[in-house]
């Protein structure tokens, strides 16, 4: 009993000589005096800054407290960092035995001011500047005095730098830059800093967490940290940050002008400086853009995000992406692979995926001027992608190796049809191969095998072909047509705007060599039904050839051949057409539909044009060319020319003209038909001569000659006919015709007409004069002509009576 009672007396002797001892050593080795006196003129070397201290409390158990620490600018005016309060707290085993170990660092709202000069140097680049070597160290620092040494002095405690712990409580960041505008410099504050460390040792990894407001966004960053392997750990989530206010930072890489983005992270990693591993997510949303290359396109509050997982070795100076995926507007793009050299010629090899894209919803994600413009072709469908990039990034497109592109019902209006088009087109080096495409138009399905070679040179080489056992051409063309304009819906113009010149279209330079083929078993055409329609061109130096056009139809057969130079500006073309047996009327009523019913007969045509010109008063002037026409049993009927041409010789049989051949050669030059050609018929002959306009004038003779029944009803009377009718019994009447072909003059050419007068009354005088031949023994009493009569009966306003009237004239005067 009374042992244990002595022990209890030495421990409580002991406690009470640490209650006393502690604080006497505390004094003794940690004070106010020593702390302003070596601590103080130390930080200021080695900062070069004038450092201000206020009240220093030093108590055993809390440890030191130091309120208000400021450090100056250079000017010694303003504060660089300020702190209301700093706590060190030490640990007491070690303060025993005469050593300090710092078991807790606390630093209460400090507030630490960075600034950019308008010359580009920071406030705190002379902190940066190259430390002194050991040997000026060495001479500038005082000696370090230690327990016992000077009788008078206050003994020198060595420091160990393990830190149970560290905290910032509610700091502030203050950031100015007077380089980005020097009259108003750009000002950010990131506040509510709070940093906490603990077990801080650098023998061995600690953790530390880091929490801040950026414009009033969240900012988390947790991780551990090793400083002896200069290893770390992380975690970084921000939400919802505000980039506008740091716009100046972003003009330069930037395409265009930023006026909305906020950015939101959350990624992790890990490694050394040598090997860093991270993954996460970023996001930015919403994001407007205005683009500077068309700054009437636009991206308005749109998203973009991006997933990634990827490592990075920095002596090997590769990137390895195990994942980065990018979604805009639920646009889903990724890529894996691999990175090298990125000091140098960065080499890619990658893997590149476009998930299947539904096009309207991709619309979606168009700036809006655009998408609106694509409204009225309302694309539809969806296509993927799978390609591999490989290569340094110097080659531009040849980083492209293979890729397959999968259309699946890729639609898009054109006019009210609706076409679509499915098949997987695949990419090979520079060579490209789509040998299962399918189009859909309407009624109509066609296959379409395409190669390309040199996709990355110049010229791109492409071998095209199509193919169609049923195309209906005409279901196209009405699908192709603009919608007419509603009448009293147009839209009411605000004022007059500048008539704009047309213009030659060209010249062209096109990359291209292309050689193409269309083949089509029936096709349908303007009502036409074309069998075996074949079609074969091809691109070269920009002057593109059909080598041949064929096909069978209307009971005959049609061939074209042609070139066009793209090369100048209007283009120049040639071309050869034939027409081989086909039938003229429902050819006719195809092409010149208000025509239809008037021409009948088998066609041949033979027709060589060239020319140069895109506007009609330029084709018109340019083109010509020459050719031959044929029309066998044929028969011309309802037409304003037989129309007209009837009612001026008042025969109505002429209202119909039936011929058993036509024969005619034409020219063309600057916009003027010539024309000689022979109409043979059982009623009518007739040597067309002279011109047509394209724009559908006329003017030519026409060397009519009408059988003796025609002619013997023309003159009832037997007034002229003797004087117009040949050998055969053939009148010949030397008509003219004018006007134009919707309203066409007919008139008599009064010239001819004398002259022909003329040569039959020599022909009747030596008649009379010579003797008759034996071979004239046939000729009867009714070959011989009557003279004119006297008084021959006045004229009337009808064709033949001004016929009989011209003829008598013409007998009068001879």
């Amino acid at each position: 009993m009374i042992r244990s009672v002595k022990i209890v007396a030495i421990i409580a002797g002991l406690l009470l000589l640490v209650v006393i001892a502690l604080p006497l050593l505390a004094k003794l080795l940690i004070s106010p005096e020593q702390i302003r006196a070596r601590v103080l003129p130390l930080a200021e070397q080695a900062l070069g800054r004038q450092v201000e201290l206020g009240a220093i409390d030093i108590r055993l158990f809390s440890g030191i407290q130091l309120q208000d620490l400021r450090i100056k600018e250079q000017d010694g005016q303003t504060d660089f960092v300020r702190t209301k309060e700093a706590s060190l707290r030490y640990r007491l085993w070690p303060l025993l035995q005469l050593r300090l170990e710092v078991d807790e660092i606390r630093l209460v709202e400090p507030q630490i001011r960075l600034q950019r000069l308008a010359d580009g140097r920071f406030n705190f680049s002379d902190l940066l500047a190259a430390p002194a070597t050991a040997k000026e160290q060495a001479a500038a620092e005082p000696p370090v005095k230690t327990l016992g040494t000077d009788s008078g002095a206050t003994p020198a405690i060595p420091l160990n730098l393990n830190i149970a712990s560290l905290q910032l409580q509610d700091a502030e960041l203050l950031w100015f830059d007077a380089a980005v505008n020097p009259t108003t410099p750009l000002q950010y504050r990131i506040d509510q800093v709070q940093l906490g460390a603990s077990d801080i040792d650098l023998t061995r990894p600690f953790p530390f967490e880091f929490r801040a407001r950026l414009g009033g966004a969240p900012l988390q960053l947790d991780g551990q940290v090793d400083l002896i392997r200069q290893q770390i750990s992380l975690r970084l989530q921000l939400d919802q940050f505000d980039v506008l206010p740091l716009r100046p930072y972003l003009q330069d890489p930037l395409p265009g002008q930023l006026n909305a983005l906020r950015l939101s992270l959350d990624l992790q990693a890990e490694g050394s400086p040598d090997q860093l591993r991270s993954s996460g997510s970023l996001r930015l949303d919403p994001l407007s853009l205005r683009l500077a290359a068309e700054p009437a396109l636009s991206f308005n509050n749109s998203t973009l995000a991006l997933r990634y997982a990827l490592e990075f070795n920095r002596p090997g100076q590769q990137l390895d992406l195990e994942q980065a995926e990018i979604d805009f507007n639920g646009i889903v793009a990724s890529a894996t692979g691999r990175i090298e050299a990125l000091n140098r010629q960065p080499r890619l090899d990658l893997q590149v995926q476009l998930a299947p894209l539904d096009l309207r919803q991709a619309l979606k994600a168009l700036p809006q001027e655009l998408a609106q413009q694509l409204t009225t072709v309302d694309p539809a469908g969806s296509l993927s992608l799978q390609a591999q990039i490989s290569g340094t990034a110097d080659q531009g497109a040849r980083l492209l190796q293979q890729a397959r592109i999968e259309l699946r019902q890729v639609q898009a209006n054109v006019g009210s049809l609706r076409p679509s088009l499915s098949g997987p087109v695949q990419i090979q080096g520079d060579r490209l191969n789509a040998a299962e495409l399918l189009l859909l138009a309407g009624p109509n399905q066609a296959r379409i095998e395409l190669q390309g070679e040199n996709l990355f040179g110049k010229p791109i080489r492409l071998q095209q072909k199509i193919t169609s056992e049923r195309f209906d051409v005409d279901a196209l063309l009405a699908a192709s047509a603009a919608p007419a304009q509603v009448a009293g819906k147009q839209p009411t113009p605000t004022g007059k705007a500048p008539a704009k010149v047309a213009e030659e279209l060209g010249p062209f330079d096109l990359p291209l060599q292309l050689d193409g083929q269309v083949q089509i078993t029936e096709a349908r055409y303007r009502g036409l039904t074309i069998r075996n329609f074949e079609l074969r061109y091809h691109l070269l130096d920009n002057q593109l050839t059909i080598e041949n056009l064929t096909g069978q139809t209307l009971g005959g057969s049609f061939s074209q051949q042609g070139r066009v130079d793209l090369r100048r500006k209007g283009l120049a073309y040639q071309t050869k057409t034939t027409l081989q047996g086909l039938q003229a009327d429902p050819l006719v009523s195809a092409l010149l539909p208000a025509a239809a019913g008037t021409l009948f007969g088998q066609l041949d045509l033979n027709l060589d044009l060239n020319g140069q010109g895109t506007l009609s008063d330029s084709l018109r002037q340019n083109l010509s060319g020459n050719g031959s026409i044929k029309l066998a049993d044929g028969r011309l009927s309802g037409n304003q020319l037989t129309r007209d041409l009837a009612a001026f010789l008042q025969l109505d049989e002429l209202r119909e003209l039936v011929f058993r051949q036509v024969d005619g050669r034409i020219q063309l030059d600057r916009g003027r038909v010539k024309i000689d050609s022979v109409f043979d018929s059982s009623r009518l002959r007739m040597k067309p001569q002279g011109q047509v306009g394209l724009d559908g004038s006329l003017d030519l003779t026409l060397g009519a000659s009408l059988a003796p029944e025609l002619m013997q009803k023309l003159d009832r009377k037997g007034s002229f006919s003797r004087l117009l009718t040949g050998a055969d019994g053939w009148g010949q009447l030397p008509l003219k015709l004018s006007g134009s072909y919707s309203a066409p003059r007919f008139a008599l050419d009064s010239r001819a007409l004398g002259q022909q007068a003329g040569q039959q009354l020599q022909q009747q005088l030596l008649q009379k004069l010579l003797p008759p031949q034996p071979s004239d023994t046939t000729a009867t009493a009714s070959d011989a002509t009557a003279p004119p009569a006297e008084n021959p009966p006045p004229a009337e306003q009808q064709p033949a009576n001004l016929l009989d009237q011209a003829v008598r004239g013409l007998f009068q005067r001879q």
